[in-house]
This record gives structure tokens, sequence and C-alpha cells, in this order.
């Protein structure tokens, strides 16, 4: 057998665990960690997350990517350590964990195609570090107008603030 590239893919799913999939020549290139993908997984199609791509001789016959449903990273590093800590605090798999931070549009085999900017997080969010070392309120004052703004155009938000010890280094 010969060297290919592998995508370990986790599902929102109650397995925690990930499992691997040959990835395509012609999806090698577009193949990131944290796009979706679409996969057989159990006879089923299903989406999952690619946390992972490696280049090396598979130990087993697998399955290919059928297609990569996003065309930039849905989450980065810090996305993915968080959603760590949510798997070992509240017993979850990491699938489900990063599904968490899916609005509800993506959680199904529905591809998108980013317009504008591509996702990007500040080195460290001042609304957090505001919230843990300044005024409590300061937080609620600056995040309500947004929710505010999303709820009068009839679309979903959600806030998600860690605890102090989840995120301090």
């Amino acid at each position: 057998m010969r060297k290919r590239y592998i995508a370990s893919v986790v599902f929102a799913l109650g397995v925690d665990k990930s499992f691997d999939y040959i990835i395509p020549p012609a999806l090698t290139d577009k193949i990131s960690k944290f796009k979706r993908v679409l996969v057989e997984f159990n006879r089923k199609k299903r989406w999952g997350i690619v946390i992972g791509v490696k280049y090396k001789v598979p130990s087993m016959k697998l399955k290919p990517i059928l297609d990569i449903l996003d065309s930039e990273s849905l989450f980065d590093n810090f996305y993915f350590r968080w959603a760590q800590i949510l798997s070992k605090k509240y017993f979850v798999s990491i699938g489900e964990a990063l599904e968490l931070f899916l609005v509800p549009y993506l959680r199904s085999v529905k591809k998108i195609e980013f317009s504008g900017v591509p996702f990007q997080r500040k080195k460290k969010s001042k609304f957090i570090w505001e919230y843990i070392f300044g005024e409590k309120t300061s937080f609620v004052k600056k995040i309500l107008p947004y929710i505010r703004k999303v709820y009068n155009e009839e679309r979903q938000s959600l806030v998600i603030v860690p605890l102090v010890e989840d995120i301090l280094p």
C-alpha cells in the first residue's frame, strides 16, 4: 500500500473517538482542520468535523470523504481546546461539544460558501478579560445591544461565557 492523506473525523454522536477517512486526490487541496465533511458512517451519509489530517499508509481499508461542506474552517484551536474541556467536564464526545458552537443551519448536510472575511479570532477577547478582571456588568452592557439586534432581525444568537478557571492559564 502507498501513503495517502487521511482525515480524522468526529461526529456529534455519543462516541468519543475519531474515525479515519481517505481524502480523495480531488479534495486534498481543499481539506483542512475544522471543516465539515460528508462521509458514509454506519451505511448512512453523515456530516462530521475534521480534527486532523495526516499523511501515512492506511492500516486498513478506509472509506473516502464524499464532499467538503465548508469553504473555510469553522473553528480554530482555541475553540477545539474549549470543546475538549467541555467534553471532559460534561461527559460528551468531542463531536457533540464542537456541535454546540454551530448554528442550527450548520448542523446538517448543507454546503456553505463564505462571502467576505473568513472567521478570525483575536488573541485575547476583551469582553472576557473585562468580565473577569473588571466590572462584571460591563460584559452584559456591551453584549446586550448585539443580542437585541440579532433578535430584532429574527435570527438566533448563542452567548457562551466560560468559567474563569477554564480560560486562565
